[in-house]
């Protein structure tokens, strides 16, 4: 089984975010971006890092010191713009001062994060909140934003895991691998974490019965947002 590769994952969302498809894309999650946004930009502070990007309207807070963004792709690291610090790497190869951030915010990427058999993609998730509580100081908070599916809907997707990869390679998107809101309270709490809690990000002027694509490479097969796995803010708050 071959693994995915950082610089395919990275090649992608450059490519996503050049073309019309992923602006297309942000369109349809407009209120459900700005509504987790309205969360994110009231309550990050202090010295604070982004893993994998900012989450999107971003705004910097009056409580904010310093912006540190780790991602994968240089190219998506120039458009964050000036005072923001770049670093360019792997979140797993990266080596980043312990203790240094008082907030670490992995906004809708963990689920990109996929690799290998199921128990490898869930094990990826257990070290990347386990590198974030390195990160962070004693007593700073992680926030998570996540779509989620039900629970009932964990064990397809798991047994469809060959088939997915199998269809994402053809349409050339990395793996993808969602996981439900029980699941990262519980990875939460293993990581070093305590306080964990989850909130639906449900606008009222968010139309559920708008027409979603599945993957974000493939426009032309979608479903009802309200077949869609659910966006999630968790928050949790290192021991």
């Amino acid at each position: 089984m071959a693994p995915e590769r950082p610089g395919d994952v990275a090649r992608f969302f450059d490519e996503e975010q050049a073309g019309q498809r992923y602006r297309n894309l942000k369109a349809l999650t407009r209120a459900q971006d700005l509504a987790a946004a309205d969360r994110l930009n009231r309550e990050v502070e202090g010295d604070v890092l982004c893993i994998g990007g900012l989450w999107e309207h971003f705004s910097r807070g009056p409580a904010v010191r310093r912006v540190t963004v780790l991602d994968l792709s240089p190219r998506m690291l120039e458009t964050y713009g000036a005072g923001v610090e770049a670093v360019v790497g792997d979140l797993y190869a990266c080596e980043l001062p312990s203790g240094g951030f008082d907030s670490v915010v992995f906004a809708l990427v963990l689920h990109h994060v996929a690799q290998g058999g199921w128990r490898e993609c869930r094990a990826r998730i257990h070290d990347a909140l386990a590198r974030a509580a390195r990160w962070l100081r004693p007593g700073g908070r992680a926030w998570i934003l996540e779509y989620c599916p039900a629970r009932p809907w964990m064990p397809l997707q798991r047994a469809a895991l060959p088939f997915t990869r199998a269809f994402l390679r053809r349409v050339g998107q990395p793996l993808v691998v969602m996981h439900d809101a029980p699941f990262y309270a519980r990875a939460l709490e293993q990581a070093g974490f305590r306080d964990a809690s989850a909130e639906r990000i449900q606008p009222p002027s968010f139309d559920e019965w708008a027409w979603f694509p599945v993957f974000m490479a493939t426009p032309w097969l979608r479903i009802p947002v309200k077949l869609y796995p659910k966006m999630h803010l968790f928050r949790a708050t290192r021991r």
